[in-house]
């Protein structure tokens, strides 16, 4: 579960971040902000799919997956989608710690 549900750490601590930078500067300009925050949730989706297939060794179709998910979610304008994504990174701080503690 940990491998299908986790996002390696940076990554989660990358969105988390953005999407508040980006939430607040929505909330600031009365939604004009909401233009920029899709093409920015679009190049987070693909560090974060590139981070997911080499960093965590996921597949590229499971990769692609977490990457669109996440894309999706920072280009919302809400806080919401940052809660989704830190319980996803804890997930996989959770798993590169089981991994290193069986080796």
């Amino acid at each position: 579960m940990l491998q299908a549900a986790g996002l390696h750490p940076l990554g989660a601590i990358g969105v988390v971040t953005v999407d508040t930078m980006l939430f607040g500067g929505a909330v600031a300009t009365g939604g004009i902000g909401w233009a920029a925050s899709v093409p920015v949730g679009g190049a987070l989706g693909l560090g974060v799919m590139l981070l997911q297939r080499y960093g965590f060794k996921d597949g590229w179709a499971l990769g692609f997956g977490k990457g669109v998910i996440v894309g999706l979610l920072t280009a919302i304008p809400t806080p919401l989608p940052s809660v989704l994504v830190a319980g996803s990174g804890a997930a996989g701080a959770a798993r590169l710690l089981l991994s290193r503690k069986n080796r």
